[in-house]
């Protein structure tokens, strides 16, 4: 709302944002956002992570991006791993886990709302609580999509059909919860698989190019991603 909304406004930018719910208005933080708040901020040029059986050398900027993109990794294949990393860490990092930063701030109902009036940004669901959908039983998922679903739509006083997996790889999201989408009249869900998509592309198998990790913004811009 603060840095991309303006720019998208100057440049006339059409945007779809998947939403999170159970974070907005609120004081949460994403455990991404602790993670990278722990690892950037401790003095340790050392770390070793008994939760994950690994140890971490954080002597330059370049070596704790190394490290956050390696737990990170961990973390999204290990289901119910995240709550036990992110306190250990908090535990041995020396550093006091504030996560008041101000690039962590969630939106506001309020914000979205005129976000979505400005007919340049739309919405979708991203669960509540951006849990990976293939770690959870079916009725979990029913509640993650469908609670989603519901409370975008009472918010914003206008029906939903399009869905985003979080984390999205192939091994986040499984055709069970496709099922669930489908039953809810979901009819668009993309994922973070890189790849084309053509007309023969399953609306529920959508690829992406993630900006920064596949292809670099000057690739995209030339058209070589």
């Amino acid at each position: 709302y603060s840095v991309a909304f303006p720019i998208l406004r100057q440049f006339l930018i059409p945007t779809t944002f998947y939403l999170s719910t159970g974070f907005i208005g609120k004081s949460d933080t994403f455990w991404v956002d602790k993670l990278e708040y722990l690892i950037n901020e401790t003095p340790l040029s050392q770390l070793n992570l008994d939760s994950l059986g690994k140890q971490y050398s954080l002597q330059s900027i370049t070596e704790k991006q190394e490290a956050l993109k390696d737990i990170k990794f961990q973390l999204k294949t290990m289901s119910g791993s995240v709550e036990n990393t992110i306190t250990e860490l908090e535990q041995v990092v020396q550093v006091s886990p504030q996560y008041d930063y101000h690039d962590y701030r969630m939106l506001t109902w309020d914000q979205v709302r005129e976000m979505d009036k400005s007919d340049l940004c739309e919405f979708g669901g991203h669960t509540v609580d951006h849990v990976i959908l293939s770690h959870l039983s079916h009725s979990e998922k029913e509640y993650q999509i469908a609670q989603c679903k519901t409370t975008l739509e009472a918010e914003l006083g206008k029906s939903m059909d399009m869905f985003s997996y979080p984390e999205g790889l192939a091994n986040h999201y499984d055709e069970e919860a496709i099922e669930i989408l489908k039953s809810l009249e979901i009819t668009s869900s993309p994922s973070a698989i890189f790849g084309v998509n053509t007309d023969t592309t399953s609306d529920y198998h959508l690829y992406r190019n993630m900006v920064g990790f596949t292809a670099s913004f000057e690739q995209c811009l030339e058209g070589l991603c």
